[in-house]
C-alpha cells in the first residue's frame, strides 16, 4: 500500500507565489497525498485567503488569527496532519512532479520506511527567475558523510522542502520550537539527526526561491539567532556522533568551522575547542598537502581572493584562516558592497582583482560563475564546494 503523505504549506501575505506551489503540490506523481495550507494571519486584505479557498475541496485550508511564525503554523499543520509522512512545501517553493514518489521509493529501496530521507534541490534566484541547477553531494563527498544526520545538518546538505519525514518522529522528538523565528527547523533537523543515518536520493526534487521577501532578509534578529543556533550545535556535538560519519570530533570541528565562520561566537568557541585538542599525528603533512593542492591551481604566487562577500565567503575566509592559508582580499560584483569592510578586508570590484590571482568562488551558483570569470580573463578559477571535503582532513593551527 502507498502510505498517505501530508504535503504542509506554511503560509504569510503569499498571494505572490503561493499558487506556484500549491499546483506543484497537485501535480505530483504520487496520487496519496493531502495538501494542508496554513495560513500564518495574513493581513493582505484576504488575498492568499482567497487564493487557498479556491481550491476547494482538493486541498485542507488552516488558518491562525494572529501572525505567531513559521514555527506556529507547521505545528498546526502537524496536529492536523492524517498522512503517515510530512513533506514541507514553503508557499514560495516548488516541487518537481516526482518529488514524492522517488523519496517513498528512496526508502523502499533502503528496506527502512521508518527512516527519513532528503534529497537535492535547485534554486530559483528572483526576480530574474534564474535557475541554479543543483549539484550533486556525491560529487563532492564520500556517502558516509552524507548519509550522516550530523554531517547533513552541520555543514548545510539539508533543504528543509527536501525531506519527507515519518509523522512518527515529531510524536518521539517534539514540534518546532514556536519561540525561534529563523531557525527553528535546523534545531528540531540536529535534535532528530545528529545521531541518525539519513536516506539522500541524489536529485533535483524542489525549485527552493531565493528573494528579499524570505525570513533570512526580513528578520533582524536571524543572524544573533543562527550565531546561537551554530554554538549551541557544537556544545552538543560528542565524540560517538561524528564517528558514526568516520570522522574524529577534531576532524568534525575543523569542518565546522567554515559551516559557522560568519558567526562570531560560534566561531571563536570552535577555535578554542580546538585549540584544546590534540591535531592528528600528521597535521603538518596533511596542511602541507593541501597547500600544495592551492599551489596545483595555479596563481598562488599572485596571492588568493575570495570572490562573493556573503555569509559563504565569510566562513571561507575563517576556514582558510585556520590553516594560516593567507588571503590577499575578498571581491563581489554586488557594487553596493564594494570599500566596505567583510571579513576583515576591504571589498573590492571585480575590476581590481589581478587575472593571474587564484580566484575562490564562494557564491550558491558557483559554476556558472566560474565559467563567467574565465571567459572575462580570470586564469585560475576554483568553487568552495571543491574545497570542502579536503577541509576536513586539515588540522586548524
Amino acid at each position: 500500500m502507498d502510505p498517505l503523505v501530508s504535503i504542509i504549506i506554511p503560509v504569510y501575505n503569499g498571494s505572490n507565489y503561493m499558487r506556484e506551489a500549491l499546483d506543484s503540490a497537485l501535480a505530483q506523481t504520487y496520487s496519496n497525498i493531502e495538501i494542508l495550507v496554513v495560513n500564518d494571519g495574513s493581513n493582505d486584505g484576504g488575498k492568499t485567503r482567497d487564493i487557498a479557498l479556491s481550491y476547494g475541496d482538493r486541498i485542507r485550508y488552516l488558518e491562525q488569527e494572529k501572525n505567531g511564525g513559521v514555527s506556529t503554523v507547521l505545528n498546526m499543520g502537524i496536529r492536523a496532519m492524517r498522512g503517515e509522512y510530512f513533506s514541507w512545501l514553503s508557499h514560495d517553493d516548488v516541487y518537481y512532479p516526482e518529488k514524492i514518489q522517488a523519496e517513498i521509493d528512496a526508502l523502499r529501496a533502503a528496506g527502512n520506511m521508518d527512516a527519513v530521507v532528503y534529497s537535492g534541490w535547485d534554486t530559483l534566484l528572483m526576480p530574474e527567475r534564474k535557475v541554479v541547477p543543483y549539484e550533486g553531494l556525491r560529487r563532492r563527498y564520500r556517502d558516509v558523510y552524507i548519509h550522516s544526520g550530523l554531517c547533513a545538518e552541520a555543514f548545510g546538505f539539508i533543504g528543509g522542502g527536501t525531506l519527507l519525514i515519518p509523522r512518527s518522529w515529531f510524536d518521539r522528538y517534539g514540534l518546532f520550537d514556536e519561540r525561534l523565528r529563523g531557525t527553528q527547523d535546523d534545531v528540531k533537523w540536529f535534535e532528530m539527526f545528529h545521531d541518525k543515518e539519513l536516506v539522500y536520493v541524489d536529485e533535483h526534487l524542489i525549485q527552493s526561491r531565493s528573494h528579499e521577501m524570505q525570513v533570512t532578509y526580513r528578520y533582524s534578529g536571524f543572524q544573533k539567532e543562527c550565531d546561537e543556533l551554530y554554538l549551541w550545535m557544537a556544545k552538543q556535538v560528542a565524540e560517538e556522533d561524528t564517528q558514526r560519519a568516520g570522522l574524529t570530533l577534531y576532524q568534525f570541528l575543523c569542518g565546522f568551522l567554515g559551516a559557522v565562520g560568519s558567526f562570531p561566537t560560534a566561531r571563536e568557541y570552535v577555535r578554542e575547542k580546538l585549540q584544546t585538542m590534540a591535531p592528528p599525528k600528521d597535521a603538518a603533512e596533511r596542511l602541507q598537502s593541501f597547500r600544495s593542492w592551492l599551489q596545483s591551481l595555479g596563481g598562488t604566487q599572485h596571492g588568493i581572493y575570495l570572490y562573493c562577500a556573503g555569509q559563504r565567503g565569510e566562513g571561507c575566509a575563517a576556514a582558510l584562516r585556520g590553516r594560516k592559508i593567507s588571503i590577499a582580499g575578498i571581491a563581489d560584483s554586488d557594487s553596493s558592497k564594494w570599500g566596505k569592510e567583510i571579513a576583515g578586508m576591504t571589498c573590492l570590484s571585480p575590476q581590481e582583482l589581478p587575472n593571474d590571482a587564484l580566484l575562490i568562488v564562494t557564491k550558491i551558483e558557483a559554476e556558472g560563475l566560474r565559467r563567467q570569470l574565465r571567459r572575462d580573463g580570470f586564469r585560475h578559477v576554483v568553487t568552495y564546494e571543491e574545497m570542502e571535503e579536503r577541509l576536513l582532513m586539515v588540522p586548524v593551527i
